[in-house]
């Protein structure tokens, strides 16, 4: 039955179909969006005569003011009081009247929340927030009146459709969260967005209604009116801390109502089902959100993804507001596209010195730029509490920005890359060399332009005269922050005195971020024959040959490098000696000495106040503890490192431990946490082009979706992640990826292509003489020949796994290794 008087709001087409259990609700055939059917058209003389015949003398609703309002119908009843339909006659319009009708023993508390609703209602001016007009009381007997919204609300409609199209939930909750924008922005939070409490409007428009549950978002005048373990709300969409009634609610829960609010509009059914309100506690805490097959394939993986965020077990994991997800709801840009949120209470307040430009344009003086930015950052970190960002690391971000295109020159826009970092101030500058002479020149670049901000630095001298030119530098930054320089260490610690030394070390530093690995080793080395004690020079050659994949030299640098830092009392190098050899001894496999060295690194550092270093050695820490399988204490040390990187507001190193806690999470079958913290490192990794934590995090993705026996959408991630990890020097996770889609296949059956990888596995590790990871490929390829019913081949790999497996490790444990030092070395004791 078509009515060509009804327009469709959406698309302006003429023909609808109504739904088979109620005629009132109707959907569009052109575009599939669903509308309340528009209720016929009347003068206003008719419902004024309503109004009038149904309560001329008003003695039928004697709380209501018939002075003020002429009721027209009732709409519902129930324990709380009455819902009216009636006659603003002040305001000349249709309005709602909810007059309070309840026992006497819970009238105060009702009165109270009544009274809290109409309030709420009164602060919000809105146009998807349904106005309130009035409130008054009759003989101690309280009402409001709101604005009347026709059409049906969204429980209705869902029950007469199943579900609706998803351009449609898009269009709606926009608006909706549009809505509770400026619910939030007068300090309220809902607490009870659902369905059923959104009204939708014959013109398309939704309308957010029923404001009894709202609280006051941590303000004084606390309108929640609720005793303590109390929990209101509707269980079906209810975040996981709203079920506890003592945990403070944030805006951040009307977020998650939203977004099952949409699963349940985009799927048919709320994300969550269970036998009474404990079970789904339970599951709104624990469960993975899965999407039903149909949903997966007709609705974008945006939206399910933004959907997921909304839906995110940790509150910190949403959007951190209803505009944010306005914005990602309009964009229709992937969430994992996008930056995750900033801690604007711990804004970055750390310091990065860039490599001075060469003003004399000579390309064999570039190092004397190199050679001035190290040593400041050097003597920098001597200052107590002070973040120092690594201008390397830097570097490489703008790197990974740049995708094969021209660096940025753009200081505004290195300093906002910086930012993310966690550095305030970018220290910039030039030195142009004459003949032996010299001059240097910085200044600050800060995000604050004021002049008092500023920082400026001056020196001029001999190129033989550089280390002092250096301490003059670094003194002036030291003053200008606001630190006092006698309690700084004034030696060099870690660098040298030897001008040639140092000269050849920056080169090789240079050579290193280039990914030269062997020239970085020579020149190190050149720098050596001039300073043998030349700390970071030592540490530099060790880090080379461990990224070659030879790891017995590189053990043989860095214990070189842990006698000279504990012959010097050095303990900031010592701590980075342990941090080396324990990394080392992870990527080797011998995953218990690796704990024991990143564990002292760890402590020396928290010891020095060094809690950036902290956070990364905790970080570390916490990928040996799974692969030790201590998943509980990997998830303490992930926790504490995701703390002070956010403390010192540095979110590029944030996606290895957010990494790092998904595994975690992941052994512990919590797959929907564990996929919160991958997105939001893949959302890191893609906002700064870092291809590594990229490929990671979609193998990851692939490891939860394959889990969840989601095949279709695993192998997908691990295309990706491929693709990411090829052409990168980090072999480890593309032997990661072979290992996790072997893993796939042989679950799926298909154990040729299980084979193939576990091939593909075995010549990385073999090539990398990974005995650990050899052995682990050699067994899981004996499984994938008895999946296959190769008896004897099976055999053959199981064999090869034991004989790779028992060949007898270096070292087996520290104590073993540092009583070998004492012997070798008895002066370092």
């Amino acid at each position: 039955m078509n009515d060509l008087s009804w327009t469709c709001p959406h698309c302006r087409e003429h023909s609808f179909v109504p739904t088979a259990t109620d005629d009132r609700i109707i959907v569009c055939e052109s575009c599939e969006f669903i509308f309340a059917k528009q209720e016929p058209q009347t003068d206003e003389s008719t419902w004024r005569q309503q109004a009038q015949l149904f309560d001329h003398d008003g003695k039928s609703f004697p709380y209501v003011r018939s002075d003020r309002y002429r009721v027209i119908r009732s709409v519902a009843s129930g324990a709380q009081g009455r819902i009216l339909l009636a006659h603003h006659c002040h305001l000349d319009q249709i309005c709602v009247l909810k007059i309070l009708e309840v026992e006497k023993e819970w009238k105060e508390l009702a009165t109270a929340r009544l009274q809290a609703e109409a309030r709420a209602g009164a602060m919000v001016n809105h146009h998807n927030v349904a106005r309130v007009l009035d409130c008054d009381s009759v003989e101690g007997t309280w009402y409001f009146a709101m604005e009347y919204v026709p059409g049906e609300n969204l429980r209705k409609i869902i029950h007469a459709t199943g579900k609706m199209c998803w351009p449609q939930v898009v269009e709606l909750a926009t608006q909706i969260a549009d809505g509770l924008a400026a619910i939030h922005a007068v300090g309220l939070i809902h607490r009870d967005i659902k369905p059923s409490n959104i009204m939708l409007r014959s013109d398309g428009v939704p309308k957010i209604m029923d404001l009894g549950l709202v609280k006051m978002d941590s303000r004084p005048g606390d309108m929640t009116l609720t005793h303590d373990g109390q929990v209101l709300g509707t269980p079906y969409y209810m975040p996981p801390e709203q079920f506890e009634g003592n945990k403070e609610v944030t805006p951040r829960a009307d977020i998650y109502s939203l977004g099952a609010t949409m699963f349940h509009l985009l799927s048919g059914r709320p994300p969550h089902k269970g036998a009474g309100v404990v079970e789904l506690a339970n599951r709104h805490k624990h469960d993975p959100v899965i999407w039903p097959d149909e949903v997966s394939r007709t609705v974008p993986s945006w939206l399910r993804h933004v959907v997921e965020v909304c839906l995110a077990k940790r509150p910190d994991h949403r959007f951190a507001s209803a505009e944010a997800l306005c914005d990602a709801l309009r964009s229709g840009v992937d969430v994992t596209n996008l930056l995750p949120y900033r801690d604007d209470q711990n804004p970055p307040q750390g310091i990065v010195v860039m490599a001075l430009h060469n003003l004399s344009r000579h390309s064999e003086d570039e190092w004397i730029g190199e050679a001035v930015a190290e040593y400041i950052s050097s003597r920098l970190m001597e200052v107590e509490g002070l973040h120092i960002v690594d201008r390397h690391s830097l570097q490489k971000v703008l790197t990974q920005q740049a995708d094969g295109r021209a660096i940025t020159n753009d200081e505004e826009e290195i300093a906002a890359t910086a930012r993310m970092l966690g550095a305030r101030i970018l220290i910039v500058g030039s030195f142009q060399r004459s003949s032996d002479q010299i001059r240097i020149t910085l200044r600050s670049v800060n995000q604050e332009q004021h002049p008092q901000n500023r920082i400026t630095a001056n020196v001029s001298g001999s190129v033989e005269e550089l280390f002092t030119l250096e301490d003059q530098l670094a003194g002036a930054i030291i003053d200008a922050i606001g630190h006092d320089q006698s309690t700084i260490k004034s030696d060099r610690g870690r660098g040298t005195r030897n001008l040639e030394a140092h000269e050849k070390f920056i080169r090789g530093r240079r050579a290193f971020s280039d990914g030269d690995y062997q020239q970085a080793i020579k020149l190190a080395s050149q720098a050596l024959e001039h300073d043998p004690e030349y700390l970071t020079a030592i540490s530099l050659i060790g880090a080379s040959f461990a990224r070659v994949g030879d790891y017995d030299r590189a053990q043989e640098y860095h214990e070189r490098e842990e006698i000279v830092a504990r012959r010097n009392n050095d303990d900031r190098g010592l701590a980075e000696a342990l941090g080396n050899l324990g990394v080392m001894y992870y990527f080797k496999g011998e995953y218990s000495l690796a704990y024991d060295f990143l564990e002292q690194a760890r402590d020396l550092c928290s010891q020095l106040g060094q809690f950036p270093d902290t956070a990364k050695y905790e970080g570390n820490l916490g990928f040996v503890l799974m692969r030790l399988e201590r998943n509980k204490e990997a998830e303490t040390a992930f926790s504490h490192a995701i703390e002070i990187h956010k403390k010192y507001g540095d979110l590029v190193s944030l996606a290895w431990p957010y990494n790092g806690m998904g595994g975690v999470l992941l052994a512990q079958q919590r797959y929907a946490e564990a996929s919160e913290y991958y997105r939001r490192a893949l959302g890191l990794a893609n906002e700064i082009g870092d291809r590594v934590n990229i490929g990671v995090s979609h193998m990851n993705l692939g490891r939860c979706a394959c889990l969840l026996n989601d095949y279709a959408e695993a192998e997908a991630c691990f295309d990706e992640a491929l693709e990411a990890l090829n052409g990168t020097d980090f072999w480890n996770g593309l032997t990661l990826v072979y290992e996790h889609m072997a893993d796939m296949y042989l679950q799926e059956g298909n154990t040729d292509s299980a084979i193939d990888c576990i091939n593909k596995r075995l010549e990385l590790a073999q090539k990398h003489n990974n005995e650990r990871m050899e052995a682990e490929a050699w067994e899981q390829k004996a499984k994938a020949y008895e999946l296959a019913g190769d008896k004897e081949m099976a055999l053959g790999a199981l064999k090869q796994s034991l004989e790779v497996s028992q060949k007898p490790a270096p070292h087996e444990s520290l104590h073993r290794h540092l009583a070998q030092i004492a012997k070798k070395h008895p002066s370092s004791s």
